[in-house]
């Protein structure tokens, strides 16, 4: 079951922010995240927090003069100090409020700008962050916040947030490890087929819906459809006019076309498997063949490298999307 935590910067505005606890809990939110705790000490929040029932989940950073309109500082150079000395303060009022996560906000970039100076600024100041939260047992957020809601936010999309934290990375941060050449040549390979497999499916599917309208039932899979299809063709007495017959050729002639582009494609992922010793490794295990033992050293970083199936699974089973650590079903 999702669970979730009320805003309390966003939400129970009508009360003063130390109330809004209190109405949180009423309202029947165990959890809550605001954006700022700092104008109250933390011992105040955490016992405002604890008379309530609630569990501070989440919270941001010091972010710069938020009323000048500053959304953060961690890209922004020449706020390296201020920076750091931000975390340090989040970390004590995590600590009073046993808080396991912690937003660092990117910023908006200043007129000017140096776009490679800020995005080195981000990655260094998340570096320093994250090893000081790693040893308090807290997470580290990046959020991607779009251009409509804050114009000129330095991370906004979700790819942008998934290669920085690649670049940063800290094990207290998920991230998407990088592929070699080979690798994204051979996931281009497996791509496209697919894609072609996809296409073969729904063309038959349009002959065999094509051809029930005038009561030819094909039999299911795909290659009844190559054996049948021909002698429907030639078969001038099952009632399909000169029209559909000429549709249903053209419809076939598509259907042979991608079936050959699968074919041409297998034979290449056929030939790179036995030719790399990791994937005709992967195919000794029952159950896996060729295709899925590429696949998955397209997809594993490192696993060249691993010398068991199990050091394989470990790298295989790694989150390939940025996501909050150890993640609850806090929304």
């Amino acid at each position: 079951m999702p669970r979730f935590a009320a805003n309390l910067s966003m939400m129970f505005n009508e009360v003063p922010f130390l109330d809004r606890f209190k109405a949180a809990a009423a309202a029947g939110f165990s959890a809550v995240e605001f954006l700022f705790p700092y104008e109250y000490s933390p011992e105040e929040v955490a016992a405002t927090a604890k008379a309530a029932g609630t569990q501070v989940v989440l919270f941001n950073m010091p972010a710069g003069n938020w009323g000048a309109g500053e959304r953060g500082i961690t890209a922004l150079p020449g706020r390296e100090q201020e920076f750091r000395e931000g975390v340090d303060k989040a970390l004590l009022y995590a600590e009073h409020l046993g808080t396991p996560r912690l937003h660092a906000m990117a910023g908006i970039a200043p007129a000017g700008a140096d776009p490679a100076a800020c995005r080195a600024t981000l990655i260094a100041n998340l570096k320093y962050a994250a090893e000081k939260l790693a040893a308090k047992n807290i997470t580290l957020l990046l959020e991607a916040i779009n251009t409509r809601d804050m114009p000129g936010f330095i991370v906004s999309t979700q790819k942008d947030s998934h290669a920085i934290c690649e670049a940063v990375g800290r094990p207290s941060m998920r991230f998407v490890p990088v592929k070699n050449a080979e690798q994204q040549a051979l996931l281009g390979l497996h791509r496209v087929r697919q894609g072609f497999v996809a296409e073969r499916t729904a063309q038959a599917n349009q002959i065999r819906g094509l051809l029930g309208e005038f009561g030819l039932v094909m039999p299911v899979g795909i290659r009844c459809i190559e054996g049948k299809v021909p002698e429907i063709l030639e078969d001038a007495e099952n009632g399909l006019s000169g029209v559909t017959r000429a549709l249903i050729a053209r419809l076939f002639a598509h259907f042979r076309e991608l079936d050959r582009q699968v074919d041409e494609l297998e034979r290449e992922i056929n030939a790179w498997h036995r030719e790399d010793t990791a994937s005709q490794r992967l195919q000794a295990i029952p159950g896996i063949g060729p295709l899925t033992a590429s696949a998955l050293c397209g997809e594993c970083e490192g696993f060249p490298q691993r010398q068991t199936v199990r050091g394989m699974a470990r790298t295989c089973t790694a989150p390939k999307l940025l996501r909050r650590k150890n993640q609850p079903a806090w929304h």
